[in-house]
């Protein structure tokens, strides 16, 4: 059962949780099915909570600054409206080329990582060049 405080919060559109030490978020924000920001950097987490893939209006994700090893390409495209998302300052080692599928992104923000490919004078491009960059690495 939800606490009747969380109830409340079904409408809620923006949600900034940073600098809280956080590695997870509880399933029952799930209700809050308006959301279109999510601000958890600062953190601990070391992937998206699942419960944000189930936010479709989502459009906003800044997860800068935690402890992320992947980025899960296949949930983040359940998300049709996701145009921003920073994940600087991570711990991504590797960036799936089918990242560059997620056709909604005009922001994607990867510096800071320890991934090698693609180089930081890609990442400097903008994320334009970097999503073709991808595309074009998808295997056939």
């Amino acid at each position: 059962m939800m606490p009747v405080e969380m109830q409340m919060m079904v409408k809620l559109t923006s949600l900034d949780l940073r600098c809280n030490a956080l590695s997870n978020l509880p399933s029952e924000f799930s209700s809050m099915s308006e959301m279109r920001e999510l601000i958890i950097s600062s953190n601990r987490f070391k992937d998206l909570p699942d419960v944000v893939y189930t936010w479709s209006k989502l459009e906003v994700i800044l997860v800068s600054e935690n402890k992320i090893t992947s980025i899960d390409v296949a949930s983040l495209r359940k998300l049709p409206k996701l145009s921003s998302l920073d994940m600087t300052n991570n711990d991504i080692g590797e960036v799936p080329p089918e990242l560059g599928l997620v056709e909604s992104l005009r922001s994607l923000q990867l510096n800071g990582n320890r991934f090698r490919n693609p180089r930081p004078a890609v990442l400097n491009k903008g994320t334009v060049s970097l999503l073709a960059y991808l595309r074009d690495r998808i295997p056939t």
